[in-house]
């Protein structure tokens, strides 16, 4: 009962109060008033020690915050006793109601805490490490407001049993494509458009059985077919072919703008959903068109237009792809030549024009081996052109030479 009188009557201080023998009496007489009234002014000077403590003047946590009342006297009562249950659950209820503890700590508990693992022994039985299990508690909200660094979080084994049941039916990355059918890179694309349910980049987690309804959803009312017909092509390789993103073609096909041709095998990936590749181009957005169309009509190969698609000066990213529109194929023909209209314009080959304008301190832009083709900057070029005289260059006109080098079939190596 003094004690109780010292905790109402002083500050929560990290050192106990020395015993006042001629104060006793009151102390006393001020705890009984406290019993009286309880848990109010019990509750009061706990207010007092939460004022102290976030005022900065100490640290945090139960020590910190109600100081020796805790540490030397209510940590020590017996649960079992009704007075020491009582001291107890109030500086409980106080401690959680503030954040100074979460409710799954243990501390100040009446009763004995029940045997659920903690985090680490939760990682331990599930064969997880600490971060992910934290990482997984904290998504599920399982990690209340007031943990604390140090302080063993309690994780129900029913909670655990619920997480590995709902992560055995979640794949990674690698086994989402060995589901689908197709490269990761394109089931990355795939997931984070939506079509697999709601995604999280870090770490990418799929349910397996999303992966399997999708190829279901787009393989549904098509025909089994024994064998592929010509122009049929697999769903990811006439996507290709239409210069159509993959996520945006299934959107099309789930949507019913577009119907599969058939399904071969036992329709269980993508690469088995065979589609029309003309059906799908009336689905490109207006005025893109893809990489490997700029590419045939640049006369560039089509490594060379990725590289040059890399490196910016080629297209513009639109979602997952990269797309090149109409304007932008003009841009190009306009600021850039390859090494094959350079050749013609000089009357000489690719190989032997490099070295003539390397010579008039023309450089490429983009050449092997990050390139596949020589690009020079058209104004560098038509500059050098114009400063030979007398050259074999000057008995064909630039506009004949360019006119000639984009007619060529051809494309170099």
């Amino acid at each position: 009962m003094e004690r109780l009188g010292l905790v109402i009557t002083g500050p929560l201080s990290a050192l106990k109060p020395r015993r006042d023998t001629a104060a006793a009496a009151e102390i006393r007489e001020v705890a009984f008033r406290a019993l009286a009234s309880w848990p109010t002014q019990f509750e009061a000077a706990l207010d007092r020690g939460l004022t102290r403590s976030r005022g900065g003047r100490t640290g945090t946590g139960l020590t910190g915050t109600y100081g020796w009342a805790y540490e030397h006297w209510a940590a020590k009562l017996e649960h079992a006793s009704v007075f020491g249950s009582a001291v107890r659950s109030a500086m409980r209820g106080h401690a959680i109601k503030h954040g100074v503890i979460s409710d799954r700590e243990g501390a100040l508990l009446s009763t004995p805490s029940p045997r659920d693992p903690g985090i680490s022994g939760a990682a331990r039985s599930m064969g997880w490490g600490f971060a992910r299990v934290k990482r997984e508690a904290s998504r599920r909200g399982l990690v209340p407001r007031g943990a604390r660094r140090g302080v063993g979080i309690r994780i129900s084994s029913q909670e655990v049993s619920t997480i590995l049941r709902e992560q055995a039916e979640l794949v990674g990355i690698d086994e989402a494509s060995r589901l689908l059918g197709i490269g990761k890179s394109q089931a990355g694309r795939i997931a984070a458009a939506g079509l697999l349910g709601p995604f999280e980049a870090k770490p990418t987690r799929i349910r397996r059985e999303a992966c399997e309804d999708l190829v279901r959803r787009l393989a549904a009312g098509a025909n089994r077919l024994e064998a592929r017909p010509g122009g049929i092509l697999p769903l990811p390789a006439a996507c290709q072919a239409a210069g159509v993103p993959l996520d945006h073609a299934c959107r099309r096909i789930l949507a019913g703008d577009v119907s599969p041709a058939g399904v071969v095998g036992d329709g269980r990936t993508l690469a088995q959903v065979l589609v029309d590749p003309k059906a799908l181009k009336p689905g490109r957005p207006d005025g893109n068109v893809s990489i490997e169309q700029a590419a045939a009509e640049l006369r560039l190969h089509h490594q060379a237009a990725r590289h040059l698609a890399r490196v910016g000066l080629l297209g513009r990213r639109c979602g997952s792809a990269t797309r090149v529109d109409r304007a932008g194929l003009a841009r190009f023909r306009d600021a850039y030549v390859t090494g094959s209209e350079a050749a013609a314009m000089f009357g000489t080959s690719p190989k032997a024009v490099v070295s003539r304008l390397g010579r008039l301190s023309v450089v490429p832009v983009a050449a092997p081996p990050a390139c596949r083709q020589v690009i020079f900057r058209r104004a560098d070029v038509e500059t050098a052109f114009h400063a030979v005289p007398g050259s074999a260059a000057t008995d064909v006109p630039l506009a004949r030479g360019v006119a000639e080098a984009r007619s060529r079939p051809t494309q170099e190596g």
